[in-house]
């Protein structure tokens, strides 16, 4: 299976050198709530921000205006002018170190960074780094009554906002998804619809232990990147399945993005999980089910066979009759294979 693995930078990380002053700030909506803007008009056509990472490409997740012009250079290069909203996807890099540097140029519209992805290559370490996993990634397995479009009235502009602009939805009680993974810790981000209505509880079982979580009907509705689960982990192989407990018809939960802690060292050492493993466990399961009910069949068909023996010893006239019979059949046959063998 091929390994679908990105980094996750958020727009505080330290790693992220602002060049000229900026603004910090907390705000639902956008990664780890959290975003960053200009606060000069310093900021100009010389860089914003210059971020160095060890990869083969790598993503800016900014808001701004459509009309908003903004540029970008990788390492040495020239500026390259942009258009997309604060978007920037960088070509297919060589494997190894590189330096984005972003630049706004008009200060009429204040731009917003939210994230940055990176993609690694074989001399990227991962140790200790975040890594995020879509919603649409094979690595999940889905079970239930899941959608992958979002309930009707939903806003669009929230959808769009959404981490690859994917999401799976569940308003059933009993739908499920696993995931697999080796890191320290795990979160789960999200979006809610019609949350008012009534608390939705989540089941959401680490290694076989359940958590169960409650997402308070104050939680704010139709918002991207709802933080709707974290835990701190024991390093290790870890196994996670998230239950749907108590919802209502009206209601959905939508399921965007999984980030994890890595605990191994680069991509040739990362653990291999996904749908075949949990396809060969299943596999499994059925073979032990089916053993188990060919042995129970088994025992049975032998019982009845014994409890008919002896009824039939027991009846009134099973003393001669069926004897009899069945000296006479083994008679008859043993005379015709007789009269087959001479006439032969």
């Amino acid at each position: 299976m091929v390994k679908n693995v990105t980094l996750v930078v958020d727009d505080q990380d330290k790693a992220i050198n602002y060049l000229c002053p900026s603004k910090k700030q907390t705000a639902t909506g956008y990664y780890n709530n959290t975003r960053t803007t200009i606060d000069n008009v310093s900021c100009g056509s010389s860089g914003w921000f210059q971020y160095t990472f060890q990869g083969t490409g790598i993503r800016v997740i900014a808001v701004a205006l459509q009309s908003h012009s903004y540029s970008v250079k990788i390492d040495d290069g020239a500026f390259e002018d942009q258009s997309g909203g604060g978007y920037f996807e960088s070509p297919i890099l060589p494997d190894g170190q590189h330096t984005l540097t972003y630049a706004v140029g008009d200060l009429d519209a204040v731009p917003m960074l939210d994230y940055l992805t990176v993609t690694p290559g074989p001399s990227t370490q991962l140790m200790g780094q975040s890594l995020v996993v879509d919603d649409s990634d094979d690595i999940l397995t889905f079970s239930g009554k899941w959608s992958t479009s979002a309930p009707r009235g939903f806003p669009s502009n929230t959808t769009n906002n959404l981490y690859q602009g994917t999401s799976h939805w569940s308003s059933t009680v009993g739908d499920s998804f696993q995931f697999q993974f080796a890191g320290t810790s795990v979160s789960l981000y999200g979006a809610l619809f019609n949350a008012v209505i009534k608390n939705i509880s989540l089941s959401f079982v680490i290694n076989g232990v359940p958590i169960p979580t409650t997402i308070s009907n104050s939680t704010l509705d139709t918002v991207p990147f709802v933080q709707l689960f974290h835990t701190d982990l024991q390093t290790g192989n870890q196994t996670v399945v998230v239950n749907i407990m108590d919802i209502s018809s009206e209601q959905a939960v939508g399921f965007d993005l999984i980030t994890y802690n890595a605990n191994f060292n680069n991509l040739a050492s990362m653990p291999t999980f996904g749908p075949s493993a949990i396809i060969a466990a299943r596999i499994r399961k059925s073979h032990v089910g089916a053993i188990c009910g060919g042995i129970v069949g088994l025992v049975l068909v032998i019982v009845a066979l014994i409890v008919g023996f002896k009824m039939s010893r027991n009846s009134p006239d099973s003393s001669s009759k069926p004897r009899a019979s069945s000296e006479e059949s083994w008679a008859s046959g043993r005379s015709s294979k007789r009269r087959r063998s001479s006439a032969s």
